[in-house]
């Protein structure tokens, strides 16, 4: 790995240790997914294509992220599930919208994946500046506790579960796990 992918990669592991310390140990022992596709999108950031399917909008990634994210309110949620990880972007809009009065779990199963998208792109900005946990097992009740630590007041709000459009397919049942733990 290229030295600069390696600062990057620890750079965003640091951040997420902080909410997400079990996700970011799993993520520096895991191998990086060699079956990404690396490419621009149409507004210049750094998007991947995965077995055929795109990780984000090919054309403007940010911009639709932020249209995604319009979907929460954040005066009625206190926590928003975001199913899929992807290239971060929609996580990122969603995180901006909540703020800190509420709290972003993201769920993706693919520690490679997290891997390969944490070594090309620098999430650790919004990561720390948001509540951002991101979680690998959905059902894993200690981790969504531990995520929870300091904000479980603002789950009573409500929780809202997002799914990124290239997500469902590539998640299955899965994605809708963590929203069962949360409210089980």
């Amino acid at each position: 790995m290229p030295a600069d992918s390696k600062q990057l990669l620890e750079r965003n592991l640091a951040a997420l240790a902080r909410s997400s310390r079990t996700t970011a140990e799993a993520v520096r022992s895991a191998s990086s997914r060699s079956d990404l596709e690396w490419s621009k999108a149409g507004d210049g950031v750094l998007i991947a294509s995965m077995e055929g399917r795109s990780l984000a909008s090919k054309r403007r990634p940010t911009e639709e992220s932020e249209r995604f994210a319009r979907e929460l309110d954040p005066a009625e949620t206190g926590a928003a599930v975001v199913t899929g990880f992807g290239c971060g972007y929609h996580v990122e809009a969603v995180s901006r919208r909540m703020g800190r009065g509420g709290i972003v779990l993201c769920f993706e199963p693919d520690v490679s994946l997290l891997r390969a998208v944490l070594e090309r792109i620098d999430c650790s900005a919004w990561i720390e500046s948001g509540n951002v946990a991101v979680l690998t097992e959905a059902e894993d009740g200690s981790a969504v506790s531990a995520s929870l630590k300091g904000v479980e007041s603002v789950v009573a709000l409500g929780i809202k579960e997002l799914q990124q459009q290239q997500s469902p397919p590539r998640l299955g049942a899965r994605s809708q796990r963590l929203c069962g733990t949360l409210t089980g």
